[in-house]
């Protein structure tokens, strides 16, 4: 007896032959990934970020140049360089930059470091450090120069999240003071209360950061500018990309008398730190300050035990 095959039995027959006579399926295990039906791998040191392979961390969004003629000599008064044509042109690539805060800007990132992943500059002094995952609503900008009509739009370009993106393009701060009768500060604050911490260790920061200017690092349980810190320190910058730890000790931050050393430390959980402060300028009565500073990305760093 000869049986006959329904329709559906003979479309069933012909893709199942469709599929045998089909090349196997390339296999793409991570950090490889399918880029047009191809598996796609880089070689070290270069590593896959979207569809592209690049080093690590990425290479500045806007190509080096030096924001010295800026900055040296300082110009008069207290003011940001968002008001001075042309200063920040060597971050931001353009004479006059659109320094707002966009709903796509730093939206997607392009990090080669993943959420809560430790940057390698910070495994090589702290291979047990663990690396806290931040949102952008731990970042935020704040300014104590003095002047209500100085605003974030003219002393900062960018959003404020994009300092936690390691991707080349950061958020920019710029501002100057005489130092005569002021005592101005700006900068970054960043959260990092209640994470999850061990009961005694120390936490630290690491910048990427350029342009030509400082950023004193403050570590305590107050953010600026009512903070009383309790360890300190400062980060030079000059020209392109530099990659820095807040540790007086193994890093370039350059420590600061009267406070305690950096990276902040603590044995007691109540003790714990809940914020890290990164300060532009800060003067005194005859100390003229300032600089413009693009902040790639900020990543604090939890090494756990007793000092």
């Amino acid at each position: 007896m000869i049986r006959r095959l329904t329709p559906i039995a003979l479309i069933g027959l012909a893709a199942a032959s469709c599929l045998e006579s089909l090349p196997p399926a390339e296999t793409c295990e991570p950090p490889g990934k399918v880029v047009g039906g191809e598996c796609l791998r880089c070689e070290e040191p270069l590593v896959l970020i979207g569809d592209e392979c690049v080093v690590c961390p990425p290479e500045a969004a806007v190509p080096f140049q030096s924001c010295q003629p800026y900055v040296s000599p300082l110009p008069p008064g207290d003011g940001c360089f968002g008001d001075i044509e042309g200063a920040l042109s060597c971050v931001t690539g353009e004479t006059t930059p659109d320094c707002s805060c966009g709903a796509d800007q730093c939206a997607e990132s392009r990090s080669c470091i993943e959420d809560g992943e430790c940057p390698p500059a910070v495994l090589a002094v702290a291979p047990d450090a663990v690396c806290p995952a931040l949102d952008e609503s731990r970042i935020s900008w704040y300014d104590t120069i003095g002047d209500p009509e100085l605003s974030a739009g003219r002393c900062t370009c960018g959003c404020t999240r994009c300092a936690l993106q390691c991707d080349g393009k950061g958020f920019i701060l710029g501002a100057f003071q005489d130092g005569v009768g002021s005592s101005g500060l700006q900068g970054v604050n960043v959260d990092v209360g209640a994470l999850a911490v061990p009961e005694s260790g120390r936490l630290g920061f690491y910048v990427r950061a350029r342009g030509q200017g400082s950023l004193l690092a403050l570590t305590g349980k107050i953010p600026l500018p009512d903070t009383s810190a309790v360890s300190a320190c400062a980060i030079p910058f000059f020209d392109d990309f530099t990659e820095l730890l807040t540790d007086s000790v193994t890093s370039g931050c350059q420590a600061i008398p009267g406070f305690g050393s950096s990276p902040y430390q603590w044995q007691r959980i109540e003790d714990v730190p809940t914020y890290g402060s990164f300060v532009l300028t800060s003067g005194s009565s005859d100390d003229a300050s300032g600089g413009i500073i693009e902040i790639d990305c900020i990543v604090p760093y939890v090494i756990p035990g007793d000092p």
